[in-house]
């Protein structure tokens, strides 16, 4: 016969001990610092496109005249998402979907602001 060793399985409570040993704390402004310049990139992606198909006498100076506020924006709602999804983070010290959730609210309530 072969003796087989079994792991003992761990109780809920030492889960979760052992989980909030190996949380690693997130920088909540390099993350907002690093989404937000991100997110101004695409911003300025959508500006483009929003100013080739509107018709002014802007030219190409239009995506920062026109619909710029677009870049800003996008910045905006990027860097608000990233911070409060590492600060959600760091307060309860887990990686869940959790975070997003939270980040996500945050970041459409300045789209209703808008």
């Amino acid at each position: 016969m072969d003796a087989t060793f079994v792991e003992p399985q761990l109780s809920i409570t030492e889960n979760l001990a052992k989980e909030k040993e190996s949380y690693t704390p997130r920088r909540p402004l390099y993350d907002a610092a690093l989404v937000g310049a991100q997110s101004a990139a695409v911003g300025v992606v959508v500006s483009a496109v929003q100013n080739a198909l509107a018709k002014h006498n802007a030219g190409a100076a239009g995506i920062f005249t026109r619909t710029g506020g677009t870049i800003g924006f996008f910045a905006a709602m990027g860097a608000t998402f990233a911070l409060t999804d590492s600060m959600s983070a760091n307060i309860r010290e887990k990686n869940d979907a959790t975070n997003g959730f939270v980040g996500g609210c945050s970041a459409g309530v300045l789209a209703g602001l808008r």
